[in-house]
């Protein structure tokens, strides 16, 4: 994520005050957001001055977040975190009234919501209202899924009239024995099923929304069928088709699936023993003074890495309002090790954003309806 330019700043800035509209870009899109309520326009005021002038106390309240449904999930993906780093041992399944809690709390103040953690969001059978309540305050909802899950027709009409965003389906491969190289447990004819039902009822309901995007991760084993992905997405009527790069998982073994072709490689490194170059350039983060992130029983973090609750700030079912959470002094331990010792945070140390040598991990979007070019 870059920073604005100065220039690019005051220019929203003007927009932003004389029209009260804002544009950002997230998941691939630009998303335009028109009507800005006063209290919103404040807060991206103070956020702005956040991003020129960082320090342990915010400025402004978070104008995106990360909320997980569950952290529960039917697949066993090769670098996924979820079994194997989360201190989580138990099932959970966020509540309504836990998402009523942060939307009644910060809801005033978001543009968007990432709707996914470590788990499979869409295990969480109260997700449609959640997008529901979330679209109500017009907030902008992306949420993601493996699709290896039986939508009946009541769900896949549920969340076409959920008034969500962005959905991103995860298909790695065009074929089974490819794609259940990372995606264990999978069945891509279950995918592929489950998103011509999902353009199907689009079309009959004739929503532009939520756009349908359909997204590999390019690997070594996967990375000669890039073109036949392709062709697949429109031949699905997918409205947008993304190629993203594979993540440093710190796990052995797992950094030799990367991509041999440069284009879709997020770091430099050594091809042969598959070592990461240290790069000085930083990925520019400012997570800290912009998002929040809620994992499935409640727990508040500054960063969805943070799965060992090193700063943990809070819990949505204690009674208490969470914009306070936001500056209490776990927060400000957080930023003031942010900005004078970030290596010394051990989440932000492994972070697989840290030597990328691109600026959007997601490196190709191609858009292929009308309602995604907008």
């Amino acid at each position: 994520m870059k920073i604005l330019s100065k220039s690019q700043a005051f220019k929203q800035l003007s927009i932003l005050i004389t029209k009260s509209q804002f544009d950002f870009f997230s998941e691939g899109k630009f998303w335009h957001i028109k009507n800005i309520p006063l209290q919103k326009k404040f807060n991206l005021i103070k956020a702005g001055l956040d991003n020129f002038f960082p320090g342990d106390v915010s400025l402004s309240q978070p104008s995106g977040c990360m909320i997980e449904p569950t952290n529960v999930c039917n697949l066993h993906c090769t670098g996924c975190w979820t079994k194997n780093e989360s201190d989580n041992k138990n099932a959970y399944f966020l509540s309504v009234e836990g998402f009523k809690k942060i939307i009644n709390d910060l809801g005033a103040n978001l543009l968007f919501i990432h709707l996914w953690g470590w788990g499979e969001p869409f295990l969480n059978k109260n997700i449609y209202e959640m997008i529901r309540l979330a679209r109500s305050k017009n907030i902008v909802v992306i949420s993601s899924t493996h699709a290896n899950l039986q939508f009946d027709d009541y769900s896949i009409e549920n969340l076409m009239k959920s008034g969500l965003s962005k959905l991103i389906i995860a298909i790695d491969g065009i074929d089974q024995d490819t794609y259940s190289k990372y995606r264990i447990g999978g069945n891509l004819d279950v995918v592929l099923h489950n998103v011509k039902k999902l353009v199907e009822y689009k079309k009959r309901l004739s929503v532009p929304f939520p756009l349908i995007n359909l997204r590999m991760v390019v690997m070594r084993h996967n990375q000669h069928q890039i073109e036949e992905f392709l062709t697949l997405g429109l031949s699905l009527g997918a409205d947008i088709v993304s190629l993203k790069t594979m993540c440093d998982y710190r796990k052995d073994g797992v950094n030799a699936m990367f991509p041999t072709i440069k284009k879709y490689q997020r770091y430099a490194m050594d091809d042969e023993s598959n070592v990461i170059d240290d790069i000085k350039n930083r990925y520019y983060c400012n997570r800290p003074w912009r998002r929040i992130h809620f994992f499935a029983n409640g727990d508040i973090t500054p960063c969805e890495f943070d799965f060992k609750r090193e700063y943990l700030l809070g819990n949505i079912y204690n009674d208490q309002n969470l914009n306070s959470l936001w500056n209490n002094s776990t927060a400000k331990k957080f930023r003031y090790k942010f900005l004078t010792n970030i290596d010394k945070i051990s989440f932000c140390n492994k972070c697989p954003y840290k030597n990328q040598i691109v600026w959007d991990p997601t490196v190709e979007f191609h858009y292929l309806t009308e309602a995604a070019k907008l």
